[in-house]
């Protein structure tokens, strides 16, 4: 707070309020005093701002659950991962933290959600089958991971990109459309693979570990993620949407390859500008010779 023109230091002594700038609204939590200090995390209170982001997060060890004092609660503990594994540090509703209960020997999966507009709360899903999680990270030595990761999970073990060894540049993905009965599906495919099923409306990813001696398979994957491209090897691109409510939305996505970018058009001038005859016959449809 300023006063005077003096910068002072506010201790509100709330765990929980409302924070408005020009552009954003953001709910703040703010952990037990430490040391005199307060620990904060900034949620966006918007709703779709985690559109089109990959908001899976996870980092290890994960000792989360029985926390760091002092967090004061396992919400606040949950929301510190997420927070400290972003590079933003601005969580987003539906930002997911995977996390390995040790004490209790189990995988589990918690997913922000609001409560109402001024309370955030967590949807604990507990993982009991083979699947794949994308995520991003932090860690020492490469800092923030901002490109997604495959861990493999079951219901006591992660197998994270350390093992994998899988990771994507971004959302844009180059693999295979299918439509099919996942049991029927031959599978020829290979590490790092991805399938999309028509039939499940499921994005799969082949996994072959230990040097080529142990082979996954093709294993059903949390993307974590509104929005996804494959350049699919029939040669189109297709985006794939999928909305909180886990419904998907399918089609064929144009791209600049996609449209003719030739013209032909006639100019009298001696000294064409080539932008303006550019911009000319696009808008305008003009036909020009240069002579």
């Amino acid at each position: 707070m300023k006063n005077n023109d003096i910068w002072c230091i506010l201790y509100n002594n709330l765990y929980r309020f409302n924070y408005y700038t020009y552009e954003n609204q953001y709910l703040i939590y703010s952990s037990l005093p430490g040391s005199g200090n307060y620990d904060f995390v900034l949620i966006d209170k918007n709703l779709n701002a985690g559109d089109g982001k990959f908001q899976g997060f996870y980092i290890s060890p994960q000792i989360i659950e029985h926390g760091i004092p002092p967090s004061g609660s396992l919400l606040f503990s949950l929301l510190r991962g997420i927070r400290d594994n972003k590079e933003d540090k601005i969580l987003n509703i539906y930002d997911s933290l995977l996390v390995y209960d040790f004490i209790n020997d189990k995988i589990n999966i918690y997913k922000i959600i609001f409560n109402d507009n001024d309370n955030v709360n967590y949807n604990l899903i507990q993982n009991t089958s083979q699947k794949g999680f994308l995520y991003l990270t932090y860690n020492n030595n490469d800092g923030y991971i901002t490109n997604p990761r495959l861990a493999v999970i079951n219901n006591t073990e992660i197998k994270d990109f350390g093992i994998t060894g899988i990771q994507y540049p971004n959302n844009n993905f180059s693999g295979s459309i299918v439509d099919i009965d996942i049991n029927n599906i031959e599978d020829n495919y290979e590490n790092g693979d991805v399938v999309f099923n028509l039939n499940d409306n499921t994005l799969y990813i082949k996994v072959i570990i230990d040097d080529g001696n142990n082979n996954l398979g093709l294993i059903p994957t949390i993307i974590n993620n509104t929005q996804i491209y494959i350049n699919a090897t029939d040669g189109y691109k297709y985006s794939i949407k999928t909305d909180r409510n886990g419904n998907v939305n399918f089609h064929t996505s144009k791209t600049n390859y996609d449209v003719l970018n030739g013209y032909y058009g006639e100019t009298n001038s001696e000294n064409p500008d080539y932008y303006q005859i550019l911009s000319d016959v696009k808008s305008r449809v003009l036909f020009i010779i240069i002579k």
